[in-house]
């Protein structure tokens, strides 16, 4: 069993420093602010009330870790992947997820303002009762997902893949369709893609 808890940050640097393995390591609770764990294996690693913020995870596998109630504002995670994560209740405001392969991520009541999917590969990926305004959704893959009950004023989407995704009840006030391929896609209403962009709420 590989499993270990960190009971400290420099605990945890210590570790990484004698290439000590963070496969589903415990890092609740802990303040990890800009701190620099670049490339490393964190498959299955939990973030339960953990501060990231600024904190620099490039590279990194972070497939099926589990971060609740944590701070990741900023966090930089260029190069990595992130199949299967898990985010509940976390602020992500900032983070750049572009062209990360997120195949299965779940995005559960996080705060998400000013999020990058710019070439991110999302299919099958759950996005829900969310804050995602401003984001940005270019040249990326979110055929199958959900991505309902969520903000997404002012979001753009361009050369975008929505095959078979469920927008209902999300708030597309202002939000920006171009050259998107939506088909199946389910949303209350007028689908903003077919004609020019209203102020109707799509949430009603």
């Amino acid at each position: 069993d590989s499993y270990e808890s960190f009971s400290d940050r420099a605990s945890l640097i210590e570790a990484r420093g004698k290439g000590g393995s963070l496969v589903d390591a415990d890092l609740s609770f802990l303040d990890l602010r800009d701190i620099n764990l670049s490339g490393l294996d964190l498959t299955g690693a939990v973030f339960t009330g953990s501060d990231l913020t600024g904190a620099n995870l490039e590279k990194c596998n972070l497939s099926s870790i589990f971060a609740q109630d944590a701070k990741m504002g900023r966090m930089r995670v260029k190069g990595g992947i992130a199949t299967q994560a898990f985010f509940q209740q976390t602020s992500l405001e900032g983070v750049d997820f572009s062209g990360l392969e997120l195949t299965g991520a779940n995005f559960l009541l996080c705060q998400m303002p000013g999020v990058r999917f710019d070439g991110a590969n999302l299919p099958g990926a759950t996005i829900m009762s969310s804050n995602l305004e401003g984001a940005t959704f270019h040249d990326c893959n979110l055929e199958g997902g959900l991505l309902r009950e969520s903000e997404l004023e002012g979001a753009s989407f361009k050369s975008c893949n929505l095959t078979n995704v469920d927008l209902r009840k999300s708030i597309l006030l202002n939000a920006v369709f171009e050259d998107v391929k939506a088909d199946g896609a389910l949303i209350y209403g007028k689908p903003p893609w077919e004609g020019k962009i209203s102020d109707t709420d799509y949430a009603k």
